[in-house]
């Protein structure tokens, strides 16, 4: 269960993200930005293991 709590964190912040990208029209420089932020909590999740 432990180890489901960073997914669950990382699943959390795509959909926040997701709905933000659908609410401000669907830009291509916003899917961006949220791919970038995605990939960057990715990186630190996999740090701290």
């Amino acid at each position: 269960m432990i180890l489901l709590l960073p997914f669950i964190k990382v699943l959390i912040v795509i959909t926040l993200l997701f709905g933000l990208w659908v609410l401000l029209g669907g830009s291509v420089l916003f899917a961006f930005i949220s791919i970038v932020i995605t990939g960057l909590l990715l990186v630190r999740q996999h740090d701290f293991i």
